[in-house]
């Protein structure tokens, strides 16, 4: 067990009451941590070097601990990274030995904290994606190359789905993206980098668009009931399509720049009930946003914000778009501010900037800071968001927003003056953001503050309840937990047909085990009753006063369901807990 150092923590709640850090991974300016992702039970797992076990998997708990799962047992780094997470489990990329072995996919139970290799054969295991038949992934091993395998996180469940260049010859399944029923993916290798899809049992080719020499098809994204994407063919260049999922349902969506040369670049985000990308029309706009809905007709440029053939957009890496809510976060250059955080609900009406942070022409963006890395993140339902920006004076440090100008404001610096902070890797868990910063004195660690500080609208679910893997009721929430939204509520599904059923709710939390399963909110709880459908689902209103001292507010909510042989008792089954906070 290794020390938590916390600061504005305390040591039995999870909440942090101010910016602090409170992960010190190793004494001194040595630091290396990063944040990974939420474990799915208010933890957090990150990656550090302690300076003994080389740079291994921690658990980061609310309860004041860090728990140190060492991997690779020894000196020896595992580089853990996470290529996937639901269903009680968190999969990672991990070294299993030292090198010259390949990394292996690992599980990791989020109820018992237990890690295992999932499969001696499969290497290298990268971009997981969920589907009606199980995860499936691209990943190697010494008879087929890098293919495209289905896991249930066990070895035996773990196959090799089609072997798309027979051999050892790999044919590089790339951009596999899933939602939940199918994923697409590119066949770089072997299938001309053309959009195939699988559900979990089959592989097939969805179309086939630019033969022979192929499409380079990729930015698969889920939305609003389909997918839309970005292939290159001969006759138009790189543009925007959809497809249903079926070689039918599959068009191009709008030829931005008439001709073979393309309009549409990488960074396609969708929010709302559209999608931002960069776009070029090649007449009177340089790149451009653009937006599309998924039809011609509602795929046009956002708004001209350098007007003329400049551009505003960066010709950069993404990322440089980030949705949030029913908006999204641009970083945009219109010649006169530099390259500045702006904001926009989809219309050129709704598209503002947000704050010249570095005044004049210089920019609070700098170019060199786009490398990949995780520098802005959605805090809530709502718009509210954290970034990094720089003054011209402070380095980069940590901002918030909620969409608006007056509600952007930078956080107290980490790195006092000129240098930065460089915070990034932000991840939320429950009312709290974790990132990494550097402070000029304990090198590269673990940092957090309260979502409470955005009064951003939050609600996150924590589960399973019990063992994972088991079936149990899911907690549902219904609009945004806004101050003044009467008709917020939470539901309840996947329960008993007309079964009664207990809505428990309190400002707390407290984690206790009642007969194998995890009660969250703290007892004595509020509560209310209600009998669930015939479809085993029902929805209690939970209206909120129009009172602007609730924005920031927390609770925790969780149902037990009445039914014979439940695990609590022998008569309840519970479900899933779900934080909610009110937002302003």
């Amino acid at each position: 067990m290794i020390t938590l150092r916390a600061v504005g923590v305390c040591c039995l709640t999870p909440y942090v009451l101010s910016q602090g850090m409170v992960f010190e991974s190793r004494p001194g300016p040595l630091g290396s941590a990063r944040s990974l992702v939420g474990d799915g039970r208010g933890g957090l797992l990150l990656a550090a070097d302690d300076g003994v076990h080389g740079e291994e998997l921690f658990r980061l708990d609310r309860s004041g601990g860090a728990l140190l799962l060492d991997m690779v047992p020894g000196n020896v780094s595992s580089y853990p990274s996470v290529v996937g997470h639901a269903d009680g489990r968190v999969f990672l990329s991990a070294a299993q030995a030292a090198p010259p072995n390949p990394n292996r996919l690992w599980s990791y139970n989020t109820v018992t904290a237990a890690h295992s290799v999932v499969s001696g054969t499969l290497g290298n295991p990268d971009r997981m994606a969920k589907t009606v038949s199980g995860w499936v992934l691209s990943g190697t091993d010494a008879l087929h190359g890098r293919e495209l395998w289905r896991t249930d996180g066990t070895a035996a469940g773990t196959i090799l789905l089609r072997d798309l260049w027979t051999g050892s010859t790999s044919s590089h399944p790339s951009g596999l993206s899933g939602n939940g029923s199918i994923a697409l993916f590119t066949c770089s290798l072997a299938c001309s980098g053309e959009p195939w899809w699988t559900d979990g049992v089959n592989v097939q080719l969805l179309a086939s668009l630019n033969p022979p020499s192929g499409s380079s098809a990729g930015s698969f994204t889920p939305f609003a009931g389909q997918w839309l994407f970005v292939a290159i063919t001969n006759a138009s260049g790189s543009e925007l399509w959809r497809t249903d999922g079926t070689a039918a349902g599959t068009s191009q969506v709008l030829d931005i720049n008439p001709g073979s040369n393309g309009g549409v670049g990488s960074g396609l985000i969708p929010f709302g009930n559209r999608a931002v990308f960069r776009g070029f029309d090649g007449i009177n706009n340089g790149v451009e946003p653009w937006v599309s809905d998924g039809t011609a007709n509602g795929t046009h440029i956002l708004m001209d914000v350098a007007p003329g053939g400049a551009g505003s957009v960066p010709v950069l890496p993404d990322p440089s778009m980030f949705a949030a809510g029913d908006g999204v976060l641009l970083y945009l250059d219109d010649g006169t501010h530099g390259l500045e955080p702006w904001f926009s609900d989809g219309t050129a009406a709704g598209t503002w900037l947000l704050a010249d942070i570095n005044p004049g022409p210089g920019s609070s963006i700098p170019i060199p800071f786009f490398s990949g890395l995780q520098t802005a993140l959605a805090i809530g339902m709502d718009r509210s968001l954290v970034f990094v920006a720089d003054t011209g004076t402070t380095g980069n440090e940590i901002w918030i927003t909620d969409g608006t100008p007056a509600g952007t404001f930078a956080l107290p610096e980490i790195l006092p003056g000129n240098a930065s902070a460089e915070p990034r890797d932000f991840v939320r868990v429950g009312p709290n953001v974790f990132f990494t910063a550097d402070d000029g004195m304990h090198g590269r660690e673990l940092w957090a503050f309260p979502t409470a500080i955005a009064r951003a609208a939050v609600t996150e679910t924590v589960s399973p309840p019990c063992a994972a893997g088991s079936a149990h009721p899911q907690i549902t929430s219904k609009s945004l937990p806004r101050v003044g939204n009467q008709a917020f509520a939470i539901g309840v599904t996947d329960a008993p047909a007309n079964a009664f059923a207990v809505l428990f709710a309190s400002l707390d939390v407290q984690e206790q085990q009642i007969g194998g399963c995890t009660f969250w909110p703290q007892l004595p709880a509020l509560f209310a009753a209600t009998v669930t459908s015939a479809s085993g689902s029902a929805s209690l209103p939970v209206p909120i006063p129009a009172q602007p001292f609730l924005a920031g507010a927390q609770l925790w909510a969780q149902w037990g369901v009445v039914q014979l042989g439940g695990p609590v008792f022998s008569l309840v089954t519970p479900s899933d807990a779900l934080f909610v906070q009110i937002g302003k």
